[in-house]
């Protein structure tokens, strides 16, 4: 069993919730939208749609647009969008050699995106399996330079990417089951297992009775959790620093992306590129993040998958995840107070249930 030390029971209490947050993931059957759209004189750049995977593949998906953008001839665009996809494509812009302005509604910290878990999962949400076998090289490609990227960022004082143990507990054996199972969800392929195994620890399965937890099937994995808040600063800075301005800004149609005055767009709208384009593979998958206190005593991850509820010690508090079995194709991003509080009084049980 490993050190003692390393299983501080975690401490959930509801009273002690300090946000919550709700938002919907983009979610396309065929996957992500990368492609340049010509609309007369102007270059549009679509990258959205990225389902669970928006901050795992952003890099990936950053150098693919900026790939498209290259081959326009443009010294300066534009980028609509300023969450995960969107300031990480602008960074990757200027890195490019271009000067870029960002047009957003809100910019991190305040996007969408900053209420993510912020968790390695570069294949999850990001395609139906009828079209997996036509996407796995662009998923791959996107996801090493991905991971690429990030590892160069383990040693930044800030501590914006770091490793961490997560440990997935189940009543199933893990064969038999998905975390991944909302009603009217399709199935997903296995990407990051099939073509990343030289690339990132393999998941171990460990002997019952071995860990401190009570549950039959205990999985454990080390991934790379982003630690968004100071992440985003991070990035914000590393954009500004490049000579970069954001100009908030919400477009109302698909018209105005020509009406911000720029020979090339790239449009990283996520789930708003529904309204702005009529894409209707655009599915909505609602989720819910609460925070308690940072505990620095807690170094490791939970995912139970018998309730999809998740846990995971971030710098700027432990992140407790919610899941509903209504959240697949819902576009309610209002808070439910009531599943972060049911959330984590079962953090609590499973923490009381843990062996000393």
């Amino acid at each position: 069993m490993a050190n003692a030390a390393s299983f501080t029971p975690i401490k959930a209490d509801p009273k002690a919730i300090f946000t919550i947050n709700a938002c919907t993931r983009p979610f396309r059957l065929t996957g992500p939208r990368l492609e340049l759209e010509k609309r007369g004189p102007l270059n549009l750049i679509h990258n959205y749609g990225h389902g669970g995977s928006g901050w795992s593949l952003s890099w990936g998906a950053a150098a693919q647009a900026v790939t498209l953008a290259k081959a326009t001839g443009a010294t300066s665009l534009a980028v609509v969008g300023c969450g995960a996809i969107g300031i990480t494509t602008a960074i990757a812009a200027q890195q490019a050699g271009f000067q870029v302005s960002i047009y957003a509604k809100a910019a991190l910290p305040g996007a969408n995106s900053a209420f993510a878990t912020g968790i390695w999962s570069p294949d999850s949400r990001i395609v139906a399996k009828p079209y997996a076998s036509d996407f796995a090289p662009r998923w791959e490609q996107m996801a090493r330079y991905a991971f690429a990227r990030f590892v160069s960022l383990l040693d930044e004082p800030s501590k914006p990417v770091q490793w961490l143990p997560v440990y997935n507990l189940s009543s199933h054996p893990f064969g038999e089951s998905s975390r991944h199972a909302l009603p009217g969800e399709p199935e997903y392929p296995h990407f990051e297992q099939q073509l990343l195994t030289d690339l990132t620890p393999q998941p171990e399965d460990l002997v019952a009775g071995s860990t401190p937890f009570a549950h039959l099937h205990v999985r454990r994995e080390r991934l790379l959790m982003f630690n968004l808040s100071q992440y985003a600063d991070y990035l914000m800075q590393q954009f500004k620093e490049g000579g970069g301005q954001v100009i908030y800004a919400e477009l109302q149609s698909g018209e105005d992306f020509a009406a911000l005055g720029h020979g090339t767009v790239i449009n990283c709208t996520g789930f708003g590129a529904k309204a702005l384009l009529g894409d209707q593979q655009l599915v909505p998958v609602r989720g819910q993040t609460c925070r308690l206190p940072a505990q620095a005593a807690v170094h490791y991850g939970i995912r139970d998958w018998d309730t999809g509820i998740a846990a995971y010690p971030r710098r700027d508090g432990l992140l407790v995840q919610a899941q509903a079995a209504t959240d697949f194709n819902n576009p309610d991003a209002s808070i439910v107070e009531a599943e972060s509080v049911t959330a984590v009084k079962h953090l609590a049980h499973l923490a009381a249930s843990m062996r000393r």
